[in-house]
């Protein structure tokens, strides 16, 4: 009844400190239907993009010995209260922050947005390629990072087909 699936667990095993609970959306229905206002929104536009990005990367060959990230990530919708989104290489998990008015301006959640979860998802994707990419003091990282970020604005616009992506999100 919960969004726990081949390659989304919104359950966020192994992320802990998180200020709200995970896996607040639990239908023994399985119908998530949810105003933009309710917490459950989140998990599900985020399970539902993670697993429509991974289901395109495999239809375009790879799976199996070739896959890439094809297994549940673990992913926080309302990690944190600011206005903000990770992927951590140390728990593998996706983390999205909540709306706080201030930093981005807006009172709109980061794992409502596709643009930002498939951003973050370049991450977890590069990491998965190459263990520990940008990881480390930033002195030694910068232009890993840099990479990084380009590389999950990249996918963005490609799974999307729009260049501009996460206008809101600017902070």
């Amino acid at each position: 009844n919960r969004l726990i699936g081949e390659f989304a667990d919104l359950s966020a095993p192994g992320i802990v400190g998180a200020y709200k609970p995970a896996a607040v959306a639990d239908e023994p229905s399985r119908n998530y239907i949810y105003p933009c206002n309710d917490d459950r929104f989140e998990e599900v536009t985020a399970y539902y993009h993670l697993d429509t990005i991974q289901r395109k990367i495999q239809s375009l060959g790879f799976s199996g010995a070739s896959g890439i990230l094809d297994r549940p990530i673990s992913v926080h919708a309302h990690f944190m209260s600011t206005c903000n989104a990770f992927f951590d290489p140390v728990n593998l998990g996706v983390h999205f922050g909540d709306g706080d008015g201030g930093l981005c301006g807006t009172t709109a959640d980061s794992a409502e947005d596709a643009d930002v979860i498939a951003h973050e998802y370049g991450h977890a994707i590069q990491h998965d390629q190459v263990p520990g990419w940008g990881f480390g003091l930033l002195v030694d990282v910068q232009e890993a990072l840099a990479m990084g970020e380009g590389f999950g604005d990249f996918l963005t616009a490609a799974i999307f087909g729009d260049p501009c992506l996460g206008e809101w999100f600017n902070i």
